[in-house]
């Protein structure tokens, strides 16, 4: 369930992707100027507090999921040479 609190990010599609000590993670679409953005959302839930909040193109999700599967790939693979800048 979306906290009351993130639903005023006009979130759909959205999802809790996990949570560290004392943050959770979130991810979802949200329109904003007739665009469409993947949100990415962290927030505190004892304090109902946003702490992070960073959007991304739509026409990014592509290499997104492109760039984070290299990542995975070389984390699992022991590479560590930071990619390209």
């Amino acid at each position: 369930m979306i906290p009351a609190k993130l639903k005023c990010y006009n979130l759909s599609h959205a999802k809790r992707i996990g949570e560290g000590e004392r943050i959770a993670f979130y991810v979802g679409v949200s329109q904003y100027h007739k665009r469409t953005n993947l949100l990415f959302i962290s927030y505190r839930e004892s304090t109902d507090y946003v702490a992070g909040l960073y959007a991304l193109p739509i026409d990014l999700l592509d290499s997104l999921i492109n760039a984070l599967q290299e990542i995975r790939d070389g984390l699992k693979g022991g590479e560590d040479d930071g990619g390209e800048i």
